[in-house]
C-alpha cells in the first residue's frame, strides 16, 4: 500500500459505529473492524449498603472467563471504625472463600499513615461511623489460573483520608461470586450503594 491508500484506511467511515483500527499480522495497511467480544465490560445493578448487618452480596452467578471487574462504593457507610474495616471476599462454586487472601492498606490521615492488613478478604478501611466512603477496587486475573490481584484507592468525606489498598488471593476454582462484608462483628449498613463491572476474556 503506497502513502495515500493508507491515509484512506485510517478515515473512520461513518458506519457501522464502534469499530476500532486494527492492524493484522499479513497485513500491508491498517483497517476499521468490529471490537472482539472481551473487550466490553457488563455492568451489574448497584445494590444498596444502607441496612443490615449481614454480608452484602455484590454480584453471583457471574459468567465463566471473567480476567478483570472492578468494584465502585459510593457514598457507603457502616456504623464501625477501623475494627471494622470493609473486606470484598471472593467465592466459586464451593461457596464464599474466608481465607488465604493477603491484603493492607494505607489511610492518609491530615498527613499521618495509618496501616491496616487481613486475611479474610480483600482490604478497605473504615475511618469511622460517620463518615462515607467513596472507593474503587480494581481485580486482575493472573495468567490463567484463578488468583486475582487485587488494588484499591479511595477517599472519606472527611475530605483528609486518602485511603489505598493493595492484595492477592487464589480461589480454588473459578470466581463465580463477590460479597463485601466486615471485620470483627459486623455493625449496621446504613448508607450507600455498590456495584460492579466485568468483562470477560
Amino acid at each position: 500500500a503506497d502513502g495515500t491508500d493508507t491515509i484512506t484506511r485510517l478515515a473512520k467511515p461513518g458506519t457501522p459505529a464502534g469499530e476500532v483500527l486494527t492492524f493484522a499480522t499479513s497485513a500491508t495497511a491498517p483497517s476499521w473492524v468490529a471490537p472482539s467480544s472481551g473487550s466490553a465490560f457488563t455492568t451489574v445493578a448497584a445494590v444498596a449498603t444502607s441496612s443490615g448487618t449481614s454480608p452484602i452480596v455484590i454480584a453471583s452467578s457471574l459468567p465463566s472467563g471473567i480476567c478483570q471487574f472492578t468494584v465502585n462504593a459510593v457514598s457507603m457507610s457502616a456504623g464501625g471504625g477501623t475494627a471494622n474495616n470493609y473486606i470484598i471476599q471472593l467465592g466459586d462454586s464451593g461457596g464464599y472463600e474466608a481465607t488465604g487472601y493477603v491484603s493492607g492498606a494505607t489511610r492518609i490521615d491530615a498527613g499521618t499513615d495509618n496501616s491496616f492488613s487481613a486475611t479474610t478478604g480483600l482490604l478497605l478501611i473504615q475511618n469511622s461511623s460517620s463518615d462515607d466512603s467513596h472507593s474503587q477496587w480494581l481485580f486482575t486475573k493472573h495468567g490463567t489460573g484463578n488468583t486475582w490481584m487485587m488494588h484499591n484507592v479511595g477517599f472519606t468525606n472527611a475530605g483528609s483520608n486518602a485511603i489505598t489498598a493493595c492484595g492477592v488471593k487464589t480461589l480454588s476454582g473459578e470466581l463465580t461470586q463477590i460479597q463485601i462484608t466486615q471485620l470483627g462483628t459486623p455493625t449496621t449498613w446504613d448508607a450507600g450503594t455498590i456495584a460492579i463491572q466485568y468483562t470477560v476474556a
